[in-house]
């Protein structure tokens, strides 16, 4: 192995969340052009479930936690804080991105799962 190739290897370490046999790999993104490639196969319909489903799997101890815990998943600080929701003060507008789908679909799914565990039926 080149000392290129073990570098390209030791770089990817820990990037990578779903086993090798998954038809679909997130890689936790910390450059712009990793960004935009996760944007351009979001385009597919089965890959952005794909990824709903598997945010599905990250959990959290309330709502604010579990998208924390996605977010942390799915890119590194340094890319975090180049946006925000609205794209105020020259920020990318994450609200408006194919991600931001996905992390609300995994939202409204993991929400919908709790409120009926949650429920308990009036006692007559």
């Amino acid at each position: 192995m080149t000392e290129a190739k073990i570098r390209d290897e030791v770089k990817s370490l820990g990037k990578r969340i779903e086993p090798d046999e998954s038809s679909f790999h997130l890689v936790k993104m910390d450059t712009e052009d990793e960004f935009y490639e996760m944007e351009e196969t979001l385009a597919d319909q089965n890959k952005q479930q794909l990824l709903t489903a598997r945010l599905k799997t990250i959990g959290g101890v309330s709502v604010k936690d579990n998208v924390n815990e996605v977010m942390k998943k799915l890119m590194i600080n340094k890319r975090m804080a180049l946006m925000n929701m609205s794209g105020a003060g020259g920020k990318l507008a994450f609200s408006k991105t194919r991600l931001f789908n996905a992390v609300q679909g995994m939202l409204l799914c993991t929400s919908y799962i709790l409120s009926v565990q949650l429920y308990k039926p009036p006692v007559n």
